[in-house]
């Protein structure tokens, strides 16, 4: 099997993501993937396993309740294809994201239910989630993502394939070469939380990154900082585990990433 080059920043930006989970004091980053259909997303979600991760097909709100129960060590949800979930009634579809948004937000707490009272320990009911969706599902329901508040939580990363890409995929079919996703570099997630300094000079930096990508988006961009700033940290744990700091490499990926963090517009990976 041909290794398929191309996107190694879409696989960077996923492993540095669930790296989030693992910044100490820090909130794990959620992220929507977007593109086309048959453009990899649902491969790159897939090709790594990790206690820090569950891969999820379908899911309800009630759902949700049990995977923060069940999965301490988790700290991101991926969705392989968030059309599934929206295809769900009404009633269900706006049950889940309610929950979704505390789960994202501040972490479920205590649920009352038929079945008794649920008490969940602090952060043990926060998760991060990592959906994928195309494109057009993205455009047709950008209102309704900010109407309950859970597209300014999250990071997208909207992407499409360039035609040098495509051809080379092409060609490895025609070949009778499978091309596939799948890399040499392994995800590598710590079993704890790493305490990640930021100076103040390169904590600027970001924000000026920020802050036009948020003009952009039409956000005040308070939450999308934050988010930059623990990709910013994570990236640092992916260089190294042992007293990292963020440094001008971890900006350089902030600038990359920077031009696919869009709910409508895609950018050529």
């Amino acid at each position: 099997m041909a290794n398929l080059v191309g996107v190694d920043l879409l696989r960077e930006f996923f492993h540095v993501v669930i790296l989030t989970g693992r910044v100490k004091g820090k909130p794990p980053v959620s992220t929507m993937l977007i593109a086309d259909p048959e453009r990899g997303k649902t491969s790159i979600v897939l090709e790594k396993n990790s206690d820090s991760v569950i891969i999820l097909t379908d899911v309800t709100g009630r759902g949700l309740d049990f995977l923060c129960q069940m999965a301490p060590k988790t700290t991101h949800i991926v969705i392989n294809d968030m059309g599934i979930v929206m295809a769900h009634s009404r009633s269900t579809k706006d049950f889940f994201f309610s929950k979704l948004l505390a789960v994202l937000e501040e972490g479920l707490r205590t649920s009352a239910t038929p079945a008794g009272i649920e008490t969940m320990r602090e952060g043990q009911g926060r998760k991060g989630l990592v959906g994928c969706i195309t494109s057009s599902q993205a455009c047709d329901n950008r209102s309704w993502w900010f109407r309950r508040g859970i597209a300014r939580r999250m990071v997208p990363f909207h992407f499409e394939y360039t035609c040098d890409l495509i051809l080379k995929v092409k060609e490895m079919i025609e070949k009778d070469r499978g091309a596939t996703f799948a890399s040499t570099e392994t995800m590598v997630i710590p079993e704890m939380s790493i305490d990640v300094k930021c100076t103040e000079e390169n904590a600027h930096k970001i924000r000026e990154i920020s802050d036009l990508r948020a003009a952009k988006l039409g956000e005040l961009g308070i939450s999308l900082l934050k988010n930059y700033l623990n990709l910013a940290r994570a990236h640092a744990i992916k260089r190294t585990w042992k007293n990292p700091s963020v440094n001008e490499e971890d900006i350089f990926f902030i600038r990359r990433i920077d031009p696919y963090v869009s709910w409508t517009e895609k950018a050529l990976l």
